[in-house]
């Protein structure tokens, strides 16, 4: 054009925006403000340049436009300041939205934003109370019925089955049942409720509108109940199968525990399915079932298929290469764990934690503890995983003084409270360390709050476990009182009973045993059945 006018300009940065190009909308409206600046800038330019931010989540560029926004007296523009709330949601940043938005009449259309953006940040509950149930649904779903995603949505992560089949009903009232994402939205409300037959019922009444991604959702339901026989059968009635459909039935099948079933329909993928081809979550599923099995082999082949994918897409391997570190890690390989760790493009907390794990559960504390430090140095926070590793690392190498370190930088530092297996971590370091006294005083301070339930049953047979390693019977005994409070496994029973009878104290092994027969707890034992005796 040999002339532009404001008119052009904003109409090219709309353009881009709306077509998600945000990065070249940024870039016209720099030019804008410093090349053609004797244009001006207006509201509507400002409006479009916060919802190019808010589609690429670039928020240091939003703040910088709120800046421009408040020096220019733009404040008081309905359009710019829903924008700025929008942005700000969209970046995730709540709070911000929420104080844009403070003082100021709530339109329809500004209640719409708000629910999106409060289920797009996962603040379902907000969403749900943003809405007044007396008749204000059916007005927001009369303005746009596509927020009815959104709010089965946000019931779907809450459990709130009677609000989301209210929404139902009224989409079924309005005539707005045609939407794909809502069918499979309103599938995936019921599954997380539990609600299996509902989900069929919606999957089954959509008839000839059901898409590949309404069947998923109701596999993908099934199996986050754990019906796994159910999901089955929904996959075997797809007509078509997408890459989704058959990554879901395997991480399903090794998430309920059979990893062999996984990777048969890993092969049966490739073996069947010419037009599909496997993606970094199908590959990480599958590698997850190699490290359930500790089938190294089959891993090494299935990281040389994944290789060309990495080549062609390292920027997003990182769920990829992560499952590799984990898989060679549990296998015992901890060389190629370290090269698949080393050469990671990008690293995050979970890797870190993966490798330190990995030395950790084969007893290189000291290589455990320099990972650490050297993941600190970086900049990555650790998370409770990751000391968990650590502790385990420090208590099955016997260093006590750097275990009993990280546990107080873990409370000191990063504030993180310490959960019952960083607790059963550190009193099994002491334990075996044959810090007996030290062990039984930190039972005591935390037996009130922790120990309870499996926590406390773990704690409790680490010291016993102590106790008797190192003959201790005066500490042993009292641990025996404590599991007196609630019944415990047979395992405490028959490591109080072990440690009397190294101790040659029979009558308190008798003891123990008729205790543990009044506590009704199960003896562990074999049962057999020999054929053809009957002569």
């Amino acid at each position: 054009m040999p002339e532009r006018n404001r008119v052009t300009w904003n109409a090219m940065m709309s353009a881009y925006a709306t077509a998600g190009e945000g990065f070249e909308a940024l870039g016209l409206f720099s030019r804008l403000r410093c090349v053609e600046f004797e244009l001006g800038v207006d509201e509507f330019a400002v409006s479009s340049v916060l919802t190019a931010c808010a589609g690429i989540g670039d928020i240091r560029f939003g703040i910088q436009i709120h800046g421009f926004v408040i020096s220019s007296g733009f404040e008081s523009d309905c359009a710019v300041v829903s924008s700025l709330a929008n942005m700000y949601l969209k970046c995730k940043a709540v709070e911000c939205a929420e104080r844009v938005m403070e003082g100021r009449e709530e339109s329809v259309m500004d209640r719409l934003m708000m629910v999106n953006g409060y289920v797009f940040s996962e603040r379902y509950i907000k969403a749900i109370r943003k809405i007044q149930w007396n008749g204000d649904l059916v007005r927001i779903l009369k303005v746009d019925s596509s927020v009815a995603v959104s709010i089965v949505t946000a019931c779907a992560n809450l459990g709130l089955l009677s609000v989301g089949k209210k929404v139902h009903c009224a989409v079924i009232v309005l005539g707005f049942y045609d939407n794909v994402a809502l069918g499979s939205a309103l599938i995936d409300m019921y599954c997380k409720c539990s609600s299996i037959e509902d989900a069929r019922k919606v999957l089954f009444g959509l008839k000839e509108r059901k898409q590949v991604s309404h069947w998923n959702s109701m596999i993908s339901g099934c199996l986050h109940c754990g019906f796994l026989e159910e999901a089955r059968g929904y996959f075997d009635k797809m007509p078509i199968k997408n890459v989704i459909s058959w990554t879901a039935m395997i991480a399903g099948h090794v998430q309920c525990g059979l990893p062999h079933e996984g990777l048969r329909l890993m092969a049966r993928l490739y073996r069947e399915e010419g037009l599909v081809r496997g993606n970094f979550y199908t590959f990480a599923s599958a590698l997850n079932a190699c490290s359930s099995l500790a089938a190294i082999d089959l891993g090494k082949q299935i990281h040389g298929k994944a290789l060309k994918m990495i080549a062609v897409d390292g920027d997003n391997s990182l769920i990829l290469t992560t499952s590799l570190l984990d898989m060679y890690s549990k296998s015992g390989s901890l060389a190629y764990a370290w090269r698949v760790f080393d050469t990671m493009r990008e690293k995050n907390v979970v890797s870190w934690t993966s490798m330190i794990n990995g030395y950790a559960s084969h007893g290189y504390g000291i290589e455990a503890i320099d990972l650490l430090e050297q993941m600190m140095s970086m900049g990555f926070k650790p998370n409770e995983v990751t000391f968990v590793s650590i502790l385990s690392a420090c208590s099955h190498s016997g260093l006590v003084r750097e275990g009993t370190h990280y546990f107080n930088l873990m409370r000191e530092k990063f504030g993180i409270s310490p959960r019952g297996d960083h607790y059963a971590c550190l009193i099994d370091m002491l334990a075996r360390a044959g810090k007996l006294e030290e062990a039984w005083k930190l039972v005591e301070e935390i037996k009130d709050e922790i120990l309870d339930g499996i926590d406390g049953s773990i704690i409790l047979g680490a010291l016993l476990a102590g106790c008797r390693m190192h003959g201790d019977l005066e500490i042993g005994s009292k641990v025996a009182e404590m599991t007196k409070r609630n019944k415990q496994s047979s395992d405490m029973y028959i490591a109080i009973s072990n440690i009397y009878a190294s101790s040659e104290m029979w009558d308190e092994v008798c003891r123990v045993r008729e205790e543990w027969k009044k506590q009704g707890v199960k003896v562990p034992g074999l049962s057999q059945i020999q054929s053809g005796c009957l002569g």
